[in-house]
C-alpha cells in the first residue's frame, strides 16, 4: 500500500516543517500534491499549482476552512 493513499483529493493538511496550511489536489506513488497559496480563494484550489510534497511531511487536519 502506498504511503500517499490516506491523502484525498480536498483535505486540509498541515505541512509541518514550515506550518503551512493547504489542500490536497492529487497524488502518486511517492508525493502528495498540494496547493498551499491559492489567494485565499479555497474554493478554488484545483485552479492552481500544487507543490509535490513528501507525504511524511503533511499531518491531515480536521477543519473545513472554506
Amino acid at each position: 500500500m502506498s504511503n500517499t493513499t490516506r491523502f484525498g483529493y480536498g483535505i486540509w493538511v498541515l505541512y509541518k516543517p514550515k506550518g503551512e496550511i493547504g489542500r490536497v489536489k492529487s497524488t502518486n506513488d511517492k508525493c502528495v500534491f498540494v496547493v498551499y497559496n491559492c489567494d485565499s480563494q479555497w474554493e478554488r484550489f484545483e485552479d492552481y499549482t500544487a507543490a509535490a510534497t513528501d507525504p511524511n511531511d503533511l499531518r491531515i487536519l480536521n477543519i473545513d476552512i472554506d
